[in-house]
């Protein structure tokens, strides 16, 4: 009996020893399950040493996973922390790791990598802790989150359209806007207002936000809707619940005011987040506004106008003549950098001003800065005020200069409104 169990022994030993020198298979690990899965969509795990495998609604999905959708193939991946990737046809992305645990917080991360195609998500639990552990990676870039709804697009010519699509009107969850920072080439984008996006090119910088226009809305639909008899819809919710995530999909649609998962890529939820783009009214801009803009970067408001005056020293025969006016802003450090406003022609000619040293933007109501005598280098011009405007949905497109011109002897007053310019 001794010699038997020796001999096992030593054969399990010899066996282990084998399977060590030769490199065992690392075991797979599940990070969530796939849903509202349609026309073709594989999976494949190629660090954990797995063979390839057709992916139905339901199916668990494993870190590593390869994922690829061919012409009418479209899926969700449902993360266990609550984040929703949707992907459109011909998409394919990796699921390079994800670390994620309920009950001690620490250390988690969330990394993907698109390779190309069309995708959409709703970020989880993971970007809520801490924005900086949930990265997706482009072809061209990469794109940080903070807790939002984001999509995006690889195109033809190998650029990207990324766009910030969320969280939705309807929300009722009381959830802050997130917001995206896109980086290419060595520079930093980011987008805070919803139906706002960048283009990325590469070896470029990612481009200003801008509008996002119908056209290039169409480009993000993915529309991840299971066709008649494909996928398992009741393994779809049994795979679901035991990876924690059909439950906790109505707190992630609840939290971005879609219906549900599956309707998450909804074309109403891009509508919505569109039109909040439209909410921004035309008119004098509120510091708040100003602060969330979808401009970014350096950039200057030059314009001209006129300027009346009277008193009792040049101006004692009422005249008038030119304002000329230049606002430099940097709404990356949110400050108006330096102004040049000069007097031109009439009877105060050459008188101008600047400023001694940049102004923060204000905290709240009215976007109007009114400039004080201690920070201008000539102190005639104190009082004169700078006003940020709304035009065509976008917060500060234009800026208002009101002159407010005092000598002692002769006042000036005159305005004029300049569009924004980027450097």
């Amino acid at each position: 009996m001794r010699k038997l169990l020796s001999t096992t022994l030593a054969i399990l030993l010899a066996s282990a020893q084998t399977i060590f020198a030769q490199g065992a298979v690392p075991p797979l690990l599940p990070i969530g399950a796939a849903a509202a899965v349609a026309g073709g969509v594989t999976a494949l795990a190629p660090k954990a040493g797995s063979a390839g495998r057709i992916l139905s609604s339901g199916k668990t999905v494993f870190a590593n996973d390869k994922i690829s959708t061919d012409a009418r193939g479209r899926l969700q991946v449902l993360f266990r922390d609550e984040t929703v990737f949707t992907l459109g046809p011909d998409t394919e992305i990796v699921i390079d790791e994800f670390i994620y645990n309920p009950f001690d917080r620490s250390g988690e991360v969330l990394s993907t990598s698109v390779n190309k195609g069309t995708f959409r998500f709703v970020s989880g639990k993971v970007a809520r802790k801490r924005p900086s552990a949930m990265k997706v990676k482009l072809p061209t870039g990469t794109i940080g989150i903070r807790g939002t709804i984001a999509g995006g697009a690889v195109l033809p010519d190998g650029s990207v359209l990324i766009a910030l699509l969320g969280p939705g009107t309807n929300n009722t969850a009381g959830a802050r806007p997130g917001s995206i920072s896109v980086t290419n080439a060595g520079e930093t984008v980011t987008i805070s207002r919803p139906g706002f996006a960048t283009i990325i090119r590469p070896g470029q910088p990612p481009t200003p936000p801008f509008k996002i226009t119908p056209q290039q809305l169409a480009q993000l639909n993915t529309k991840p809707k299971a066709e008649s008899g494909a996928g398992d819809p009741d393994g779809t919710a049994k795979d679901a619940k035991e990876t924690g995530e059909l439950g906790n999909s109505k707190s992630v649609a609840d939290a971005t005011g879609t219906k549900n998962a599956e309707d998450e890529d909804d074309a109403q939820s891009t509508t919505d987040a569109a039109q909040s783009a439209d909410s921004v009214s035309d008119g004098d801009s509120s510091w708040d506004q100003v602060r969330n803009t979808s401009i970014s970067g350096n950039g200057y408001y030059s314009t001209s106008g006129n300027y009346s005056c009277t008193g009792s020293g040049s101006c004692s025969t009422p005249g008038s003549g030119t304002l000329s006016t230049q606002v430099d802003v940097n709404f990356g450090t949110q400050q108006i950098t330096n102004i040049s406003f000069s007097l031109i022609g009439g009877p105060l000619a050459g008188q101008s001003t600047s400023l001694s040293s940049p102004v923060s933007f204000g905290t709240s109501g009215t976007a109007t800065h009114t400039f004080q005598s201690g920070n201008l280098s000539n102190t005639n011009f104190a009082n004169s005020q700078a006003t940020f405007i709304n035009d065509a949905g976008v917060a500060g497109q234009k800026l208002r200069v009101d002159l407010g011109f005092n000598n002692g002897s002769d006042t000036a007053t005159g305005s004029t409104t300049g569009t924004y310019t980027p450097n």
